[in-house]
This record gives structure tokens, sequence and C-alpha cells, in this order.
């Protein structure tokens, strides 16, 4: 059952990932687009690389500095594993739903404590999300007039991503510092939810929505035991966050372009990321490369726009994905070599 639904993800990731690319690039002239991506210059194109790889093992780098606090015995390479698996089932599930199961599976399977391990996932992904918000809503206080200049359109998409990120941030928070309180409003909507036959399977979900809150409880203890690595998690979570915005800066620069300052379009890129980041899609495909191609006009030209386009999405998702993949693979081809030599 569960291969089942693995291979049902994959190829609905995929399916999404042609039609998108099937209706940005309908008509599209392959063989100068392909020119324009020679002409690119190398070096930019290979730090633009790094940096999508860099942003999956900072991840790793953060789990494994919370782990040991924890006192788990864990490496930095088998952190960083967890990072890419994490990256993988993330990519190829709805809001990237599958991504943290798979990576407390692995780390349990690899004698981390279970307890231990929901607890740090629940703080990377509670700095990820709060580091997303600051910068959320950032960006109007100093850049609203370009907001609405470069983004037009697509703007009311951004406000409902800030939102849905505040919504579920203010959640998380108050779970943490309220928890009676958030479950008994949960338990009322779902109870609301019931009676007008909205919500099925109440009590299942009143089960998790308990856990969920114990869960954050426990991640609230340990913050509260560990208040100096507030700052670093912090800090390595804006960092993490800059090293995708970049990536967009290394390819205007390997086209030599000018005429964008490199803030700009780290604001823009930071901008679409925002917007899309809650959308129930896998990998955000196809809404990503279409607001991509909107926005972005104004900063490439549009010459480069739908090449650019190409470049950014292959080294901030396409090649991470694809290692990650990898990573799973190799994974999954250790484990059976290990049960064959167990059987004999």
């Amino acid at each position: 059952m569960k291969d089942r639904k693995k291979i049902v993800e994959a190829v609905f990731f995929v399916t999404v990932t042609v039609l998108a690319l099937s209706v940005l690039f309908r008509g599209q002239n392959w063989h100068s687009l392909f020119l324009l991506v020679r002409k690119s210059n190398p070096v930019c194109l290979l730090f633009a690389v790094f940096l999508g790889l860099l942003f999956v093992c900072m991840e790793g780098y953060m789990i494994w500095r919370l782990l040991r606090l924890s006192g788990n015995d864990a490496t930095l390479p088998g952190c960083i594993r967890y990072s890419f698996v994490g990256y993988f089932y993330s990519g190829i599930t709805p809001s990237a739903t599958g991504g943290q199961p798979a990576q407390l599976y692995e780390m349990c399977k690899d004698g981390n404590n279970a307890s231990d391990s929901t607890v740090v996932l629940m703080v990377v992904a509670l700095f990820y999300k709060l580091v997303l918000v600051v910068i959320g809503l950032m960006l109007p206080v100093v850049w609203l007039g370009h907001m609405k200049e470069y983004l037009g359109s697509w703007l009311g998409l951004y406000v409902v991503g800030i939102v849905l990120n505040v919504v579920l941030v203010a959640l998380i928070c108050g779970v943490m510092f309220s928890p009676g309180l958030i479950l008994n409003i949960m338990c009322g909507v779902l109870a609301a939810g019931e009676r007008c036959g909205i919500v099925k399977n109440g009590e299942k979900l009143r089960q998790d929505a308990a856990v969920f809150a114990r869960r954050y409880r426990e991640t609230t203890h340990f913050l509260k035991a560990h208040k100096g690595e507030l700052v670093v998690t912090g800090a390595v979570t804006f960092l993490q966050r800059s090293t995708v915005f970049l990536i967009t800066g290394m390819v205007y620069l390997g086209f030599g372009l000018s005429g964008s300052s490199l803030f700009h379009i780290l604001a823009v890129q930071a901008a679409v990321y925002i917007a899309v980041d809650m959308l129930p899609v896998p990998g955000a495909q196809g809404i990503t490369e279409l607001m991509y191609a909107a926005v972005f006009g104004g900063v490439f030209g549009t010459q480069y726009v739908k090449a650019s386009m190409l470049l950014v999405r292959g080294m901030d998702f396409y090649v991470p994905f694809c290692v990650s993949m990898l990573v799973v693979l190799a994974g999954h081809g250790v484990s059976y070599v290990r049960r064959q030599r167990e059987q004999v």
C-alpha cells in the first residue's frame, strides 16, 4: 500500500512538472533558449548549484546541533542525509507533508530517541516558518512600492501566502505557550464541523490535535532548556533561507546583466517563495514557474526570463531534488544489501 502511494505521488509530481513546463514553453524556440543558457558564466552557475545543495545541508547541520544537545550520538553526515531524505519526500507530497515523517523514520532507525527526534524536527520547522514570516512582514515595510511594481496581479497570492504562514506560526506559538486554550479551540472547531457534516472522523482528528499539542509542549521545554541555541538556530535558518534567494542573483550575474540591484533580486525571489510556500502542490510545481515568469520579466527582460527560470528552478529545486532522490535510493540499496546479508 505504501509503495502504491509512493508511485502515485511520483506520477503526480512528474505530471504536474510536465504540464507546467508545457504551458510555459509552448511555442518556445528551444535552440535560442539553450544558446542563452550556454552564454551564462559557468562559475556563477556552479556557485548557484553549490548554494542549492548548501540550502539542504544547512538544515542537516541544524538537526545535528539540536540532536547533540538532546544527548543523541548523531553524526553530521548522517544528519545531512536526513535533510536530503526530507527534501525528497517534501518535494513529492502536497504542502511538503511527507518530509518530516520520512526524516523521523530514518532518525529512529539509526537509533536516535524518537521523542528527541520529534522535538528537533519541530524546532527546525518552527524556525523555518518564523524566519519566513519575519522576512514576509518586513518586505512590505521597506519595499512596498517596488512590490506592487514587480508582483502586479500576483500581489494577492503573496498576501495569501504570508497570511497562511502567520496563522500557522500563531497556532504553533499558541500551542507552545497556551496549549490548553488552543486545544480547546481546535476541538470546538472540529465539533462544529461534525455538527455541520463537514468533518468526519472527528475523534481521530481530536487525538491528532492532542498529539500535536503535546509535541509542541515538549518543544517549549527544549527551547527553555537551551535558550542560547535560539540565536544560533535563528541565524543559521536566516542564512539558509538567503542561500536559495541568492541563486537568482547568481544567475543574473551569470548572464552579465545589470540594472537591478542584488537586493531587488533577492526581495523578488523571497516574495515568490513566500507566495507559493503554503500551496498544496508537490514542490509548489507549476505555480512557482508561472509566477516567476510573470514577476521576473521586469528583472531579466523578455529575452532572458525563461532561460533564467530554467536555471534558477533547476538549481534551487531540481538539482537538490535529484541529489535527494539518489540519497534515498542509496539508502534503500544499503538496507536491501544489509537484509540479504542477515538472511545468509
